[in-house]
């Protein structure tokens, strides 16, 4: 193994007080604050090697701004999530089961600031007719970084959804759905229910049933896991 780089203090065992000195995390103040995409030199080096320069005029505003809203107030809301977590309202006053999941106000700020600098990215594009899609993975590459549930959360069954709908769907309901998302109103809004305590997340053992009532389907079922549960 190549040892380039290796800086003295890390040849001495971590018993040394110098070794010490060296990792104590109050010596480093993090990078809440920064804007993301601007001291991310390798993330801007990759946008201007895949966009051309008429794209990159248009997306990189929209990246130094997601930046700026990545590294300030999302990583600080995320902060405030940890410690005032989502909870599980299970009964209203009266004792009857509502089973509520009650969202933060920091996790709901968060979510429509997210979900409003990324749709105006993709209106810009769409209006200058070149492809959002690289821009958004680098917008999620950024939340990721900030908040990680958050990009659950936010990254989770809409493709699948839409993907689903335009392949099996009657032509009225693909139009509904997809108007939907292509308005923006069901963005984040979609929701995985699929892992259950007795197989995991193999689709074909799971014991959910679907049952018909009228119109709409009754979904019954045990879960172990769910991404975007309030979705």
């Amino acid at each position: 193994m190549s040892d380039y780089d290796v800086e003295a203090v890390d040849r001495l065992p971590f018993s040394a007080p110098e070794k010490s000195r060296r990792y104590q995390t109050d010596n480093y103040t993090g990078a809440v604050g920064l804007n993301w995409y601007l001291t991310d030199p390798t993330l801007q080096f990759t946008m201007a090697y895949y966009l051309r320069p008429d794209e990159l005029s248009v997306i990189e505003p929209h990246l130094t701004g997601i930046g700026e809203l990545m590294g300030g107030p999302v990583a600080r809301w995320a902060d405030e999530i940890d410690r005032d977590p989502p909870r599980l309202e299970r009964y209203d006053r009266w004792g009857h089961d509502v089973s509520q999941v009650v969202m933060p106000a920091s996790f709901t700020q968060s979510k429509r600031a997210v979900l409003d600098a990324q749709q105006a990215l993709r209106t810009d594009a769409r209006a200058a007719k070149v492809s959002s899609g690289l821009a958004l993975f680098a917008s999620n590459y950024l939340l990721n970084q900030a908040d990680i549930g958050m990009g659950c959360a936010l990254g989770t069954g809409g493709g699948m959804v839409q993907s689903l709908v335009a392949a099996y769907a009657p032509p009225d309901v693909a139009e509904h759905v997809q108007a939907k998302f292509a308005s923006g109103e069901w963005a984040g809004e979609t929701a995985q229910l699929l892992t259950e305590r007795t197989g995991g997340s193999d689709l074909g053992a799971l014991e959910t049933t679907a049952t018909r009532a009228g119109d709409a389907w009754i979904l019954n079922g045990f879960k172990w896991f769910a991404s975007n549960c309030a979705g």
